[in-house]
């Protein structure tokens, strides 16, 4: 089975105009056999300007705020190391935390890399998926906001009707 392991360090995590951020992305094939048909992805934030991309494989293309190296094979235990140099761009505030997802799909999956790492207390929002089917997961935190919702309408109605 593939295992691809995605980790992202940003350095340093939160900018003041015009300051430089250097990315650093590892993807590390973890499984029991290649990974084929690897792609690493990541989109900055708007407020970070993409000056330059290193790969140790592949090749490296910058689209507007994405960066995107195709890899193609990686063989078990292999890694590919991304390096990104980027620009805090001039009207961004000072002391803007950087928060973003790198990604890697692959034929067969896909696994992402969040930067900072999430914690009980700073969770990080999950990817939306590309177009197609809403994911079993996504369907269920639909519901769970539905409900959510659901009761906080009631409770208001509640309290109104006992105030009027």
């Amino acid at each position: 089975m593939p295992g691809v392991v995605v980790e992202k360090d940003v350095s340093p995590a939160v900018v003041s105009p015009g300051q430089e951020v250097h990315i650093t992305i590892r993807v590390r094939n973890t499984g029991t056999r290649p990974v084929t048909g690897l792609v690493v992805e990541d989109t900055l934030p708007a407020f970070l300007q993409v000056l330059a991309v290193r790969s140790t494989r592949g090749i490296p293309a910058i689209s507007g705020q994405t960066v995107r190296v195709a890899v193609g094979t990686l063989e078990l235990g292999g890694q590919v190391i991304v390096t990104i140099e980027a620009r805090a761009r001039a009207d961004v505030p000072a002391g803007t935390a950087v928060e973003n997802i790198a990604v890697a799909s692959y034929d067969g999956g896909r696994s992402t890399g969040p930067f900072p790492l999430p914690t009980p207390d700073r969770p990080i929002c999950p990817l939306v998926p590309e177009a197609g089917r809403p994911s079993i997961s996504q369907g269920w935190m639909f519901g769970s906001f539905f409900l959510a919702g659901a009761a906080l309408l009631a409770v208001g109605l509640a309290v109104r009707r006992r105030k009027g």
